[in-house]
């Protein structure tokens, strides 16, 4: 996921900030188990966990574009809705205190921590 940043420096969270997290489930040959991962970098995902970033966000100062880097989410619902198909998207929350961006347009947002709920939101 790609993100074209609003401001210059990452924001700092002094609340919780709840966000709609894409996922995909995948079966692996090895235990033949459901497993949730992300779309893009295909990390593994356990619900009910925290996600944190690589830690790359100082190469990204001054620059526009975040790519790869950060856990990436929607701000809202509706933003997200459009993007459906075989994949499922889950409540997440990026915790008080910790670094995040947010794209020119307010839709997508990237954080340096994120913790994603087993809440899934039916599109």
């Amino acid at each position: 996921m790609c993100l074209v940043k609003k401001h210059k420096l990452p924001r700092f969270s002094f609340r919780p900030i709840v966000c709609y997290k894409v996922l995909v489930v995948v079966l692996t040959v090895d235990d033949f188990k459901p497993h949730y991962v992300t779309p893009y970098q295909l990390l593994r995902v356990e619900l009910n966990s925290y996600i944190v970033a690589k830690d790359k966000w100082s190469k990204n100062i001054g620059h526009n574009v975040i790519f790869g880097e950060g856990v990436h989410a929607y701000r809202n619902f509706e933003d997200v809705v459009h993007k459906c198909s075989d994949d499922f998207v889950v409540k997440a929350i990026i915790p008080p205190f910790t670094f995040y961006w947010e794209s020119i347009g307010g839709t997508e947002i990237a954080a340096t921590k994120m913790y994603i709920t087993d809440e899934i939101v039916d599109c």
